[in-house]
C-alpha cells in the first residue's frame, strides 16, 4: 500500500512532466504560448492528487465507505481526467492562448474541489 501510495503520483508527474517537455523542445505555431506547459503539468498534478486521496482513504480511513473509494477513482480519474487530458493536449497543441488560460482556470477548480473532498472527508471518517 506504502509503495503505491508513493510511486502512483509519482508516475502522473513524470508522465506529465515529459508531455511537457515534449511540447518545449518541439514547439510549433500552436504550442508557442508559456502557458501551454503550465496546463500540462497542472493535469498531471490534478490526476497525482486523486491517487494521493485514494490512497490516504486506504491507509488512514479504512471507515470511509468503499463506494466513495470507488467513485472517486471512477470520476476522478475515468469521467474527468482522461477527458480533460484529452482536451487539455489538444488546447495545448492547436488551441489558441483563451482556451489554454480557461483549461488552466478549470484545472485550477478541480484541484480544489478535490482539496474540498479529501478535508469534507477526513473531517467526516476521520478519527
Amino acid at each position: 500500500m506504502w509503495v503505491l501510495a508513493i510511486y502512483l503520483p509519482s508516475m502522473f508527474i513524470a508522465g506529465s512532466m515529459y508531455l511537457a517537455y515534449d511540447l518545449y523542445i518541439r514547439p510549433f505555431d500552436g504550442a508557442s504560448y508559456p502557458w501551454c506547459l503550465l496546463a500540462v503539468m497542472l493535469w498531471g498534478v490534478y490526476m497525482a492528487l486523486v491517487g494521493v486521496v485514494r490512497q490516504y482513504m486506504d491507509l488512514f480511513l479504512p471507515s470511509a465507505p468503499a463506494a466513495v473509494r470507488d467513485t472517486l477513482v471512477d470520476v476522478g480519474w475515468l469521467w474527468v481526467g482522461i477527458p480533460v487530458f484529452i482536451v487539455d493536449y489538444i488546447l495545448a497543441l492547436f488551441g489558441h492562448a483563451w482556451m489554454v488560460i480557461t483549461m488552466i482556470c478549470l484545472l485550477g477548480v478541480l484541484i480544489a474541489a478535490l482539496l474540498a473532498l479529501w478535508e469534507s472527508l477526513v473531517r467526516t471518517y476521520g478519527k
